[in-house]
């Protein structure tokens, strides 16, 4: 059964899921990072805060604004790149590289450069089945 996107039951299911993921430990464990996602284009806008530490995540989190929290990265972009990207029909990487996800606050280089964790942590949150809002 999908869960509704940046509800509070799929924020659990990312944490969790990221918990579990051997691959995430693994690709992150030189890694520590603080996001926001900030999710545009929906009914309301979304963001997400994610506390990335060493292969593991400290916390996930729904913010009223992407500045709400300190991050070190801010990732902004429209549900629909958010859609392509977590469905893995978009590579986070491109979506930035073409500025279809903005980098707001930060530096892509950080990204960049961590690029495997990145990628990771994309992968295990794409493997949750996300019902997305209208």
């Amino acid at each position: 059964m999908a869960i509704q996107f940046a509800g509070d039951e799929w924020l659990r299911a990312v944490k969790q899921a990221l918990a579990r993921s051997v691959n995430f430990r693994d690709a992150g464990r030189n890694w520590r990072s603080e996001w926001v996602w900030s999710v545009t284009g929906a009914a309301q806008p979304i963001c997400i805060f994610f506390d990335l530490r060493y292969g593991e995540c400290l916390e996930v989190a729904r913010l009223k604004s992407a500045t709400e929290r300190a991050s070190e990265i801010t990732l902004e972009g429209p549900l629909a790149a958010w859609q392509r990207v977590l469905r893995k029909k978009l590579n986070l990487m491109q979506a930035i590289t073409t500025r279809e996800l903005n980098v707001t606050a930060g530096q892509s280089v950080k990204i960049m450069g961590a690029h495997r964790a990145a990628q990771a942590l994309i992968d295990v949150i794409a493997s949750i089945d996300t019902e997305w809002p209208a």
